[in-house]
């Protein structure tokens, strides 16, 4: 089938406090790469402004507490419908795209990751 394997079902922009989330739906390894692409261009544009860094940025100074540019990333199963009929996305499915997003940004050293639930190695929490 040509339709979209991964999409945005919900954005929110909290300007105050200068933070964005996004929800995306699809296929898992089509979320994961989705993931991925927003996780990378995020550590790719945004700077925070480094206090013990005196030359001058364009960016804004972060403006409410935060552990990293990317705080958090979960992936859950969902239940879709495709022409009456219900198609589970198992939770093997949603930890192994956990597992994929967060060893991709583990290789690309940009953060430390950390994996709960399933997605966690050995299914430990």
């Amino acid at each position: 089938s040509n339709t979209a394997a991964a999409a945005v079902v919900h954005a929110y922009a909290d300007i105050p406090y200068d933070r964005s989330s996004f929800h995306l739906a699809g296929r898992s390894d089509c979320v994961a790469e989705v993931a991925i692409s927003l996780i990378q261009n995020a550590l790719n544009e945004i700077e925070l402004k480094n206090n013990n860094n005196n030359d001058a940025s364009n960016k804004l100074e972060a403006r409410h507490p935060f552990v990293g540019l990317v705080d958090h990333v979960s992936v859950m199963s969902i239940t879709s419908q495709e022409s009456g009929t219900t198609i589970p996305t198992t939770t093997a499915a949603a930890a192994s795209s956990a597992r994929q997003i967060g060893s991709q940004i583990d290789q690309s050293n940009y953060i430390k990751i950390h994996y709960y639930g399933l997605a966690c190695p050995n299914n430990t929490p």
